[in-house]
């Protein structure tokens, strides 16, 4: 293992504003030898997320680790509106939600203390069970059923949970945005760079689309409108009797 070129692409990454962590998981992939793998990282920028996937292979000619570029995804704050539906308080259950870790726990995590007799063991997950109830409970009409999913995608990152999310392709079309940043002789756009011109270009967006709104409500206010008659093709009188036409 090439110790010296390892520290140079740990030093890159710290100066690219990533945690000392994605070295430690850099130099745990390169001591198995892995030829070929993703780094994942997310920060958060008041109440937006940026997701960032560095990608790492092997040099054909040097046959040293390399990291040409990443992808970040930007996740805007999702706001959740105040409503009480099918007798659920939706402002509530989102505290509820909140104050939950919803990372699924990984394999062979520790189980020190879990007892399923005792309900005390597991309050976390008693609470989990309360909170699917009531999104199950929106479910039931249209319009919970879209804030349902819209809490689920709030809080749900894990990527298993995100796959049991309804219309989740079109809740990411709505709040995410991604790009790719390229490293070249190890310099590049920083984490934060990267966040600021997503962010930007998210602002552009809803620009752009309430432009294309106004300008469809104004075409349709225009076609809505009455068309005023002409004057010119009002036919002639016919002459009364006993009038002289000229």
């Amino acid at each position: 293992m090439d110790v010296q070129h390892l520290s140079a692409l740990i030093e890159m990454l710290s100066s690219l504003g990533f945690s000392a962590s994605t070295g430690r998981i850099l130099l745990f992939n390169a001591c198995i030898r892995q030829k070929q793998f993703v780094i994942r990282e997310r920060m958060c920028f008041g109440e937006d997320t940026i997701n960032y996937q560095l990608s790492f292979h092997e040099d054909i000619t040097s046959k040293r680790l390399t990291c040409s570029y990443y992808d970040a995804t930007l996740r805007k704050a999702v706001e959740i509106s105040a409503s009480l539906i099918n007798g659920v308080d939706v402002l509530e259950l989102e505290k509820q939600m909140q104050a939950v870790d919803w990372q699924m726990p990984p394999e062979n995590s520790s189980s020190d203390g879990f007892i399923i007799a005792d309900k005390n063991t597991w309050k976390q997950e008693a609470t989990i069970e309360e909170i699917t109830r009531d999104l199950e409970a929106l479910t039931s009409s249209a319009e919970g059923a879209v804030l349902a999913n819209l809490l689920k995608y709030k809080f749900w990152t894990d990527i298993t949970l995100q796959s049991t999310i309804s219309e989740l392709t079109v809740l990411k079309s709505k709040y995410e945005l991604s790009q790719r940043f390229y490293i070249i002789n190890g310099e590049g756009i920083t984490a934060t760079e990267a966040y600021r011109f997503l962010n930007n270009r998210w602002l552009e967006r809803q620009v752009h689309a309430n432009n294309r709104l106004l300008r469809k409500n104004a075409m349709v206010q225009h076609d809505a409108e009455p068309i005023p008659k002409s004057t010119n093709n009002k036919s002639k009188k016919p002459a009364l009797k006993g009038e002289i036409e000229k």
